[in-house]
């Protein structure tokens, strides 16, 4: 009798998925990582990110070309200042307090 072998299919996505495979970080820039990169780290909306670039908000870019790239140690310096200043915020104002009626 002839042998029966089990033959497993795999969907063609993951035969395309491994060759293509990026790394995390695919900028090529030590210490660099992309605006989509970013973005996606700090669950914020790329719209946001360049908004806040165009405003000159939030962590420094750096433009190479066309892209523009963040580094990752002056990202969490920024995030470390913005808490910062909400505890600062978050202090009781000192002074007299406001009288009702007025």
């Amino acid at each position: 009798m002839s042998e029966v072998t089990e033959v497993y299919y795999q969907p063609i996505s993951s035969y395309l998925a491994e060759p293509f495979a990026r790394p995390r970080s695919s900028t090529g820039l030590a210490g660099y990582i992309t605006e989509a990169e970013q973005a996606e780290k700090h669950d914020i909306s790329l719209a946001t990110l360049r908004r806040w670039r165009q405003q000159r908000y939030g962590p420094q870019a750096v433009q190479i070309g066309r892209k523009f790239f963040y580094r990752e140690d002056a990202t969490e310096r920024w995030l470390a200042e913005q808490e910062a200043a909400a505890k600062a915020s978050a202090e009781p104002r000192r002074g007299r307090p406001r009288q009702a009626g007025r």
